[in-house]
């Protein structure tokens, strides 16, 4: 609950604090420059995927959702769904409501280090994709062990006191 919480935040428009979309349009960026749309377009070249099931990991603001044509996107923050105009399940990535080998293929950018049990993520990628299929994962490789907790970002109030005596010692 303290995870979908914390990734509603940054999806959420709020005009008032003068920051609308920020995490949105700062995503978007390094999406572009690390060129994730043309290496999802590729992929989907590559390996026939254009008119495929397909489903987006931790899919953000959906920035991705038309390079195909059968596109589900799946994030945790349920303020993200503002942003879809094609199917969009507001879930874990650890508990995917989906049966088995549901969709052709999947992708995920960015995703993995944020989760506290990444190996559980990865199983339920493989149980929702179908014999055969095809998965992308890209992860940010030079992120800080605390990150997937939110460990920087979250306030006190949000950890045990183990959590919250982690939260003062990552300076030191």
């Amino acid at each position: 609950a303290a995870s979908r919480d914390f990734y509603d935040k940054p999806y959420s428009s709020d005009p008032q604090s003068g920051n609308d979309d920020v995490y949105k349009e700062s995503a978007e960026r390094a999406a572009l420059l690390e060129k994730t749309p043309k290496l999802v377009a590729d992929f989907v070249d590559r390996y026939g995927l254009k008119n495929k099931k397909i489903l987006e990991v931790g899919a953000g603001s959906g920035q991705l959702q038309d390079i195909v044509e059968d596109y589900t996107g799946l994030d945790i923050s349920r303020s993200a769904r503002r942003f879809f105009h094609k199917p969009f399940v507001e879930a874990s990535a650890t508990r995917m409501p989906f049966p088995d080998n549901t969709f052709d293929a999947l992708w995920s950018f960015r995703v993995l280090e944020h989760i506290p049990n990444p190996e559980q993520a990865l199983l339920e990628m493989r149980r929702v994709v179908k014999p055969n299929g095809y998965i992308l994962l890209h992860v940010a490789n030079d992120v800080d062990r605390y990150a997937a907790q939110g460990y920087r970002v979250r306030p006190y109030s949000d950890f045990d006191i183990w959590g919250k005596i982690k939260k003062a010692t990552i300076p030191i």
